[in-house]
This record gives C-alpha cells, sequence and structure tokens, in this order.
C-alpha cells in the first residue's frame, strides 16, 4: 500500500493523528488470538490495541505465552511505541513469516521489540519495494490529499528512530531510509541478520 498517514502538521491534531504509520485504510483494531505458547496479532494497530494486548498476557494458562507472530500493515505510531515496549516487558520472541505475512510500518517497532527475532522464509526474499510480503520500513510521513503531497514528517521520524535505538536496533532507521516516500523498503533474510534487526531465520 502506498499512502501513509504518520504525523501532521496541524499541532491541533497531533496528539490524535500524529502517526498513524499505516497505510491509510479505514481503522480497524488488530485481531489477538492465541495458540498454544504464541499469541498473534493480526490487523491494524490502533487506540485501544495496548490494553486488550494487557489483558491477553495476564491470563492464566497452563503455559506462558513467549512468542508474538505478527501479520499488519501497520497503524498508530504512539500505540506501536506502547505495544512494542510491551512485548519487551514481557520478553516475548517476535515472528514474522515472510512466505505468506507482512509486518509493514509501526508493526515493524513491535518486531524490533522482540528479544529474539525470528523473519522466517526471508532467505529468498527480492529485497527492495516489490516484494508483498516480510518486513516493510519506511519513514514517517504527513497524510497527503489532493492538493497538498505527502511529506516527510521529522516528528514521527524522531519517535521512529528512538524506538528502535532504545530496542537495540538502530540501524532499522537505515531500512526506513531506503524507502522513497509512499513506498515501503523490505529487507531479504541476510540484510536483516546483518543489520541486527532479526536474530534469526529460523522459527522460534
Amino acid at each position: 500500500s502506498g499512502r501513509y498517514c504518520v504525523g501532521m502538521t496541524d499541532r491541533a491534531f497531533l496528539a490524535g493523528l500524529l502517526a498513524a504509520l499505516c497505510a491509510c485504510v479505514p481503522a480497524q483494531a488488530a485481531y489477538f488470538s492465541v495458540a498454544g505458547d504464541e499469541v498473534r496479532l493480526q490487523g491494524s494497530i490502533e487506540t485501544g490495541d495496548v490494553e486488550r494486548m494487557e489483558s491477553l498476557l495476564a491470563e492464566r494458562r497452563p503455559a506462558p505465552l513467549r512468542v508474538l507472530r505478527l501479520h499488519s500493515p501497520g497503524g498508530n505510531l504512539r500505540e506501536g511505541i506502547r505495544l512494542a515496549d510491551l512485548v519487551r516487558k514481557h520478553r516475548l520472541a517476535t515472528i514474522v513469516d515472510a512466505r505468506s505475512a507482512y509486518c509493514d510500518s509501526a508493526c515493524t517497532l513491535l518486531f524490533v521489540a522482540g528479544v529474539r527475532r525470528h523473519y522466517v522464509g526471508a532467505e529468498r526474499l527480492a529485497e527492495g519495494s516489490e516484494a508483498l510480503y516480510g518486513l516493510g520500513f519506511h519513514l514517517a510521513s504527513t497524510r497527503g490529499d489532493r492538493a497538498n503531497p505527502s511529506m516527510k514528517s521529522a516528528e514521527g521520524e524522531r519517535l521512529m528512530a528512538g524506538l528502535y535505538a532504545r530496542m537495540g536496533t538502530p540501524r532499522a532507521t537505515d531500512l526506513a531510509r531506503r524507502a522513497a516516500i509512499n513506498t515501503l523498503w523490505r529487507p531479504n533474510g541476510a540484510t536483516a541478520l546483518r543489520l541486527g534487526v532479526a536474530t534469526s531465520l529460523s522459527p522460534p
């Protein structure tokens, strides 16, 4: 998807709209499900997802949840940052299966928060902006319209780069800077490993 909603130029809207680091589709909260020791997040990251995931992690179950599987176009930047902190707090591993799932924009914040980061099936991924699946990075931008083109958002980029650095994966910002505005950059497995974004190309 090509348009992103990250950061607003009007300060009055900054708190609610700054960053919806996402494909501009109608907001629909993420769907969470559990299978064994794995929690799965699918769909757009929106306000309220942190509380829903916290409740899920707090439930008593035979075995603790250890892995977060991701398939998301991204979503709200600030909620993505809060979710990333929750992932790290609970010391979850993260997984993206590049053969059938994508983790774009704000979703990459959750991926890098994993204490172990599994980028499965990415060995033969065609690196660049053409692949349909895998991790998808881009810089924050304001929302464009017919009269005004999308523009880079310095505030959104600062927040995003700060989270990548705090999670120990500062070179994820390098991947974001490879993308032209309104595009995504998808690294292959070798690049993700070399930059420290992924820790493994195998399943947990």
